[in-house]
């Protein structure tokens, strides 16, 4: 297991495991993506193409995400 793939305390993100995000949600739309290394993306109030979205949200503010998810 890669150390991406493990929680790690103090760390807001968990990624999910590349086989369940590139297996079961292959070209989902992600508009939470983890942000290590990626320019900020404001998921939240940006547009969500597709009727497919996958979303893992950070742990310490998920309602927003969840709100979102029900609006859409």
């Amino acid at each position: 297991m890669s150390s991406e793939s493990r929680y790690q305390k103090g760390n807001d993100e968990y990624a999910t495991p590349g086989w369940i995000k590139e297996g079961l949600f292959a070209g989902w739309y992600d508009p939470c993506p983890l942000t290590r290394g990626l320019a900020e993306l404001d998921g939240l109030n940006s547009e969500w193409p597709g009727s497919k979205v996958f979303i893992n949200p950070p742990y310490s503010k998920p309602l927003p995400w969840i709100e979102r998810a029900i609006a859409e």
